[in-house]
């Protein structure tokens, strides 16, 4: 972390000089922005912190900033993650995906917060992806709904996994439908169609009984000619 990264996160706790107009516009636009580019999320928790993050190099725990944490489901991936928000200056704080190694821990110095490492962090500001961090909450009602959260993201994610791996019923139904197995019923169309096929030997007994009628006639004509003899 640089010097000047270390003075941004510490500061947040330092009163605020006042802004001026100008200042305030750049911070309107930069927010409008901030907010277009991570404002699409389903939010599934939403509460404020102040977030730590440890310091390998001086192995210490420093300011990320206040702000408010949450637990969201990202529109495209349809993942849920934890981001965090630094107020003012509408940086991220922590930015990532609920993992199966995302799980918090208590954080015993200090009341209503919660531990985690995550491997994927990405706030765009080159710190690296493998990033520990410290959520304090001002409420034990906050600290909690943020714990169940995140455990509901994890199972969430986790979920389509083992999904994809086993596929369902459904999916192997329209698999097999897609396969050819849909062609089953063109094997009982046919079976109709062998049944016309007999119907030419019930119409053959017709044509059997005209010729075994004028035979008979004719024996009754040869009795007569044989009256004259």
């Amino acid at each position: 972390m640089t010097h000047m990264e270390n003075r941004e996160e510490q500061s947040v706790f330092a009163d605020s000089p006042a802004i001026n107009e100008a200042d305030e516009e750049v911070l309107r636009k930069k927010r409008e922005e901030f907010q277009k580019e991570h404002e699409t999320d389903r939010i599934i928790f939403l509460g404020p912190v102040v977030l730590f993050r440890y310091n390998k190099d001086s192995k210490s725990w420093v300011v990320r900033g206040k702000g408010k944490i949450r637990v969201s489901e990202e529109p495209n991936t349809q993942r849920h993650r934890i981001l965090h928000i630094r107020e003012k200056i509408y940086k991220l704080g922590c930015n990532h995906f609920i993992e199966k190694n995302t799980t918090l821990e208590k954080y015993a110095l200090a009341d209503h917060s919660w531990m985690w490492t995550t491997f994927g962090d990405n706030c765009g500001d080159d710190l690296g992806s493998i990033q520990r961090f410290i959520a304090k909450f001002t409420s034990e009602e906050d600290s909690t709904a943020f714990k169940e959260a995140v455990d509901g993201g994890r199972e969430h994610n986790l979920a389509p996994k083992e999904a994809a791996s086993a596929p369902s019923d459904d999916t192997k139904t329209q698999d097999q439908k897609e396969s050819g197995v849909a062609e089953t019923p063109t094997v009982s169309k046919s079976e109709p169609e062998t049944k016309p096929e007999s119907e030419p030997e019930t119409e053959t007994k017709p044509e059997t009984k005209p010729e075994t009628k004028p035979e008979s006639k004719s024996e009754t004509e040869t009795k007569p000619e044989s009256k004259p003899e």
